[in-house]
């Protein structure tokens, strides 16, 4: 009897800590990472390669998240987001970009420090595995949620059997119902038919604010009451890929223009 109960709570045990960690920290951060790599010039991925080792770019995608309970990092806790309570306009978002660039310490100011620090010392690679990180959470709507439930995390919602938070929803679950890895999933964007156009498009970091932040107020204003998760999903899945590929290009157009 002892050594079947030893089975049972061991059981249990495996059940618990052998389940696959769901994490857009690592799956969504690593496909930005992909296909920038795939856009990178053969300069920049020599360049690239030299600092931070063959598939760099993927392999430090998630660093920053990793060092972040390394009180020596504490300065860049703030840099991961940039809460807006306010409902704004597209013309009172160009006015909300350059304030958020004056007051500092917060998503696009560091994106936008980072890049000029890369500019002139090439070699920063602290800067470089920030950066990559940092596009991929400006391309998350909500990390540019509201300063109130910051950013979606204290709005709890069901999804299918699991009681989990907005902000995990679009961190997590979103990208993994598609039960890719992140090599799958940048090769299943890469081969869609809208990727020629998205890679072509010239866009910034602005344009990215502006629509990772109007993306935000749709998730907000959704009706979601915890009944229709594959509606939910199907609703904003082009959104959500669109996205993925808007990221790793726009960081494949930086780190071209920086390592040219």
């Amino acid at each position: 009897m002892k050594y079947a109960n030893a089975l049972f709570f061991l059981g249990i045990f495996c059940s618990l800590v052998c389940q696959p960690v769901k994490a857009y920290d690592k799956t969504g951060h690593r496909i930005v990472a992909q296909i920038a790599s795939m856009n990178l010039t053969p300069k920049a991925r020599t360049e690239i390669e030299k600092l931070l080792g063959r598939n760099g770019l993927v392999n430090y995608a998630n660093w920053p998240d990793e060092i972040r309970s390394n009180p020596a990092y504490n300065y860049t806790t703030r840099w991961h987001f940039y809460n807006i309570d306010k409902d704004l306009t597209t013309d009172e978002l160009n006015l909300e970009y350059s304030r958020a660039l004056s007051t500092k310490n917060n998503l696009l100011f560091a994106i936008d420090s980072l890049t000029s620090t890369l500019k002139k010392n090439k070699k920063d690679t602290l800067a470089l595995r920030f950066l990559v990180h940092l596009i991929g959470d400006l391309h998350q709507p909500l990390h540019l949620g509201k300063e109130a439930d910051l950013g979606g995390n204290r709005i709890r919602i069901k999804w299918f059997n699991d009681s989990i938070n907005l902000h995990m929803l679009w961190d997590t679950y979103m990208v993994n119902m598609e039960q890719l890895s992140y090599t799958e999933y940048a090769t299943y964007l890469s081969d869609a038919g809208n990727y020629k156009q998205l890679r072509s498009e010239s866009t910034d970091v602005r344009s990215a604010f502006k629509r990772s932040y109007l993306l935000s107020r749709r998730v907000y204003n959704y009706p979601y009451d915890g009944r229709n998760a594959y509606g939910y999903y199907y609703n904003f899945s082009p959104e959500l890929k669109e996205l993925l590929t808007r990221g790793g290009c726009l960081l494949a157009n930086i780190l071209n223009a920086i390592y040219a």
